[in-house]
């Protein structure tokens, strides 16, 4: 590193055009750079929080609001088979609820195994509209997916 060699007219300049630095300032500018560093950590870990209390907010209000007792979505090939025993309850006998629900939910909006039901069972699904929803007529369509 180069020396500060005084010039004649006292400027303290060297050569390379540096000049000396007062007593301290390089401390202090060490000082300033490691606090701003420290403060530009503390900022991101304190977005990082943030958003991480946020996520665990958004996660816990959604399992809060999220409807549990919604009904279980099956397939074609798991609602098939459940014909007989869903006519045979629509008819009266017993079927586990969530099953059935199920089933009724599958045919609600299924445009492959609602007419294979109304093929295999004519006039069933539109009997068990009527007797649900007698004050509303618009169940039958809804559930016949008119």
């Amino acid at each position: 590193m180069p020396t500060t060699q005084p010039t004649p007219n006292g400027s303290g300049r060297n050569d390379s055009g540096w000049s000396k630095c007062p007593p301290g300032a390089l401390v202090a500018t060490g000082a300033r750079l490691r606090s701003a560093e420290r403060g530009r950590r503390l900022r991101a870990a304190t977005l990082g929080a943030s958003l991480c209390g946020t996520l665990a907010v958004c996660v816990a209000l959604g399992l809060l609001w999220s409807d549990r007792s919604a009904v279980k979505e099956i397939v074609c090939s798991a609602c098939t088979p459940r014909f007989a025993q869903y006519a045979a309850h629509l008819q009266g006998a017993p079927m586990d609820a969530a099953e059935a629900a199920a089933v009724a939910h599958h045919l609600s909006y299924c445009p492959l195994c609602r007419p294979k039901f109304q093929q295999q069972y004519p006039g069933l699904l539109t009997e068990a509209s009527r007797e649900r929803h007698p004050h509303y007529p618009l169940a039958q369509n809804a559930i016949l997916g008119k």
